[in-house]
């Protein structure tokens, strides 16, 4: 009935003298000029192996080495060999449409089993002064020993000054070290939906036509929310009318049967269920009535759409770069224009809820819409970079971050199994005794790891870890996964380069980059001078990442992998200063700093641990000099209601007859979401919080204190108590130390007075 009417509608249309657009693919052939340089590149592959036979065998770390980069013929360079071979094409996509020549050069291949033999070498390492081309460099990689391989956090430590430079860093663990997967298959969670076409440019031919084809249909009261499924992927509407004009029309299409081959066409897999159902009704509802409208209709839409995104272009910029209250209320957004805001300048939204194996399903047909056999990782990474450069077809994937403390670990965790126990095991990451975040207890996306689930092109785009954390991930089955990172000497011209070449996705400050907002291809990154490295990590490998580093990876197929977070007293002076950006930038933290280092301060001043309270001394007092500084100022412009919270008087308390700090959940301040741990101000009519800072700023604006309560968990004495028995742990430690190596320089001397 459905095909019947739609023919009726053709006929009526040809009557008409309607005809759709046909437009003929072209195929892309290699040029003469590119195959040279891969000849050339080859036979550099040569002489760069040649080069490595110097370097001592027992090394297996990779380390800049720049001899390549004098080679100006070299566009491709070489990989190690673990990641096989030559580099993908599809990094120079960017470059190869601006006919720009880009040298490529790897690092060495060779390997480090131990921190020690990793000292006897000096690194190489980028110059931000260097006036040699920029590159992709491969990553270190780490193959520790049995023996190295037992605290993650002190094997990280003992590598950390000579890797952290580079961002990144891959572990192999030893031969000995497969622990089984745990996941149930039954386990459900809520996706979210990448655009892997608008990573890069939100707006393209892709999304210029669809965005036609979706003002159209609101003409006609059906309003495209999102594109309708075959097989569980979202079918590519723009080509798929692309498509039918190339098979003459509907008419065609169902006169000499041809559907079978527009799914094929499409790259529909034979195995979704009723895949040429599915197209017929998916082209009669959503495209017929847009194919058959004249030329002069069709460039009308495309004019208005083209206006209207540039307009909410502008709306979506001030909202997401300008804090400010004077700009959110001049670019308030109606609701009615929520999802055409979403549809002109997001890359991701929110997918709905669905179980592992059904992840699985939609991941193999992804996989065999994009690729007939099984992709190598180059092929993969050139086809995603083509797709993030051209847009020019519809590629919707899914991928989701799941709380193991809600549906469990990958790890093992039952006392049986041998690995439940071992210090790699992710899941003893949070209390490993190096790891300073274990003062705040079990919480979710902090202290307890999460599940990475993905599919082909799955991406995790550039970004920088805003509480600058470093973190662990393990890769526990599936594809593998594509790193990069920007080396710390290349952060001042990488955020030049993103401010040219997506100033929309940028702001100012130190949280510039959003993260999840922009996948910039390493070929326009080098052609603005910005050199990176690269890594491909295989399932059973860990992949670290390091404090204040920009990175990006993306899946090659479907894969589970879980990641946790870790922090070592070197983060202290770190994680001060970006929790205070954070909180300047109205920015959401995942935790208070003060909490930390109250409680770590608290833990440590009983034991007379002077190493770790050095550590803890400088950044707590200058929590308590800012505190009671604010508080001060409360006093000062009226505010004396107050009240306490957070303790309890319970006669089970450790210390009997004094009250005892009970761990609440910390309510967050209204302007800027930081967690108020020690103090807030509660305005008492609409229960708002707001943490001090805030208060005085409202205070001032509404000139009165009326309804508002000072609210503190710690009072000025306890803060101060706190401070001076750490000064003094600190203090008495140093001046022991100093007496012992004055008794000790006097004994030297006596001992050499002494000798004839």
């Amino acid at each position: 009935m459905q095909t019947r009417k739609c023919m009726n509608q053709v006929s009526d249309a040809n009557s008409k003298g309607a005809k759709p657009n046909a437009k003929k693919g072209e195929a892309t052939k290699m040029s003469d000029s590119k195959a040279c340089n891969l000849k050339t590149a080859s036979i550099l592959q040569l002489q760069c192996k040649d080069k490595r036979s110097s370097y001592d065998s027992s090394e297996r770390i990779a380390s800049p080495d720049f001899s390549c980069a004098q080679n100006a013929s070299c566009p491709q360079g070489r990989l190690s060999d673990e990641q096989g071979g030559s580099v993908s094409s599809g990094l120079n996509t960017f470059n190869d449409r601006k006919q720009s020549k880009l040298r490529r050069c790897s690092i060495s291949d060779t390997k480090i089993s131990s921190t020690s033999q990793m000292a006897k070498r000096e690194d190489v390492v980028i110059s931000s002064t260097s006036t040699v081309a920029p590159k992709i460099i491969d990553a270190p990689v780490f193959y520790p020993t049995t023996q190295e391989f037992q605290d993650p956090i002190s094997y990280i430590e003992s590598i950390r000054e000579r890797v952290q430079p580079y961002g990144i860093c891959k572990v192999v663990p030893p031969k000995t070290w497969r622990p089984e997967c745990k996941l149930n298959d039954d386990m459900r969670f809520t996706t979210d939906i990448q655009y892997v076409h608008r990573f890069f440019n939100r707006w393209g031919p892709n999304v210029s036509k669809l965005a036609c084809i979706r003002k159209h249909l609101q003409s006609q009261e059906i309003f495209l929310e999102s594109s309708p499924l075959v097989g569980g992927c979202e079918l590519d509407l723009a080509q798929f009318s692309t498509v039918m004009a190339q098979f003459g029309g509907l008419q065609q299409v169902i006169d000499k049967n041809k559907w079978s081959k527009v799914a094929d066409t499409l790259r529909i897999p034979k195995a979704a269920q009723d895949r040429m159902a599915k197209l017929q009704d998916a082209y009669c509802k959503y495209l017929l009535s847009y194919d058959m409208l004249p030329k002069e209709e069709k460039e009308r839409l495309q004019q208005e759409v083209t206006n209207e995104c540039e307009d909410m272009r502008q709306r979506w910029v001030k909202l997401h770069t300008d804090n400010t209250d004077s700009a959110l209320e001049d670019s308030s957004v109606d609701e009615d224009d929520e999802d055409d805001m979403d549809f002109y300048n997001e890359c991701m939204l929110r997918g709905k809820s669905m179980s592992l194996s059904a992840f699985y399903r939609i991941a193999r047909n992804v996989s065999n819409t994009c690729f007939r056999k099984e992709p190598t990782t180059q092929e993969v990474e050139h086809e995603y970079w083509k797709l993030v450069d051209e847009r020019l077809i519809h590629t919707a994937v899914h991928t989701s971050i799941v709380d193991t403390k809600t549906l469990g670990s990958g790890f093992p965790i039952h006392r049986q199994d041998s690995f439940a126990k071992h210090g790699w095991n992710l899941t003893t990451v949070p209390s490993n005794h190096h790891n300073i975040l274990r003062y705040l207890g079990s919480m979710s996306g902090v202290t307890a790891p999460w599940l990475l689930v993905g599919m082909l092109f799955t991406t995790s785009c550039w970004s920088c870890d805003s509480h600058k954390l470093p973190s662990i991930e393990y890769l526990h089955t599936g594809a593998d996964k594509i790193w990069y990172s920007i080396p710390q000497s290349e952060h001042v011209k990488f955020r030049k380069a993103m401010h040219s070449l997506v100033p929309d996705l940028c702001s100012e400050g130190l949280c510039w980059l959003e993260k999840d907002a922009a996948m910039v291809p390493p070929s326009a990154l080098l052609a603005e001078g910005v050199s990176l490295c690269r890594v491909e990590q295989k399932s059973g490998q860990f992949l670290v990442t390091f404090s204040g580093s920009y990175v990006a990876n993306i899946c090659c197929g479907y894969s589970v992998a879980e990641a946790v977070y870790f922090a070592t007293l070197q983060w202290l002076p770190v994680g001060q200063v970006a929790m205070q950006t954070l909180r300047q930038q109205c920015k959401e933290t995942l935790f208070s700093i003060e909490k930390l280092l109250v409680l770590l301060g608290m833990s440590e001043v009983d034991r007379g641990n002077a190493k770790i309270l050095s550590w803890v001394l400088p950044e707590i007092t200058q929590v308590r000099d800012t505190e009671l500084e604010l508080r001060s100022r409360l006093r000062h412009v009226g505010l004396t209601a107050a009240g306490r919270y957070g303790w309890s008087e319970e006669g089970h308390s450790r210390r009997q007859g004094k009250k005892v700090p009970t761990d609440t959940l910390e309510r967050q301040c209204e302007k800027c979401d930081y967690p108020c741990y020690l103090s807030m101000v509660v305005e008492e009519q609409e229960n708002d919080v707001y943490c001090l800072q805030h208060a005085l700023e409202y205070i001032r604006d509404k000139k009165s204190c009326q309804g508002l309560k000072f609210m503190y968990r710690y009072d000025e004495e306890q803060i101060q108590d706190l401070v001076n028995r750490i000064e003094l742990v600190v203090t008495c430690t140093q001046d022991d130390q100093h007496t012992k190596n004055k008794v000790a320089s006097k004994t030297s001397v006596a001992n050499a007075a002494s000798q004839p």
